[in-house]
């Protein structure tokens, strides 16, 4: 049987969350990690995903789903609405910015005249 690789970040995130709640000290030490910190904060300061996790996650979702169907050859019923959850996921993924917003403090072009 094969398992799927689950990414860390959401679990990051619902960690970050529930320190926010209860640990001051846990909250800061997940925002501020030398590799933890980074991909937190971006999802925190505007639901960035990089373009290079975008192309990973969609690229597995491809995978898993030929995998299913063409090595194990689920049957429709299977297939159908595993197909659904990924393009749904997908689609969210895809909506996500691939960078931070442009704001005043990060460039100055930006700031209104």
């Amino acid at each position: 049987m094969l398992f799927p690789v689950i990414p860390g970040v959401p679990f990051l995130i619902v960690a970050l969350w529930a320190f926010s709640r209860s640990s001051q000290r846990f909250h800061d030490w997940l925002i501020n990690h030398r590799y933890l910190g980074p991909p937190v904060r971006r999802w925190r300061e505007g639901h960035v995903i990089p373009a290079w996790v975008k192309v990973v996650a969609i690229g597995g979702m491809s995978v898993s789903f030929s995998y299913l169907a063409f090595v194990q050859e689920s049957p429709w019923y299977v297939l159908a609405p595993i197909g659904i959850l990924m393009v749904v996921g997908a689609i969210y993924i895809l909506r996500c910015p691939s960078q931070p917003p442009r704001t005043a403090a990060t460039d100055p072009a930006a700031a209104d005249p």
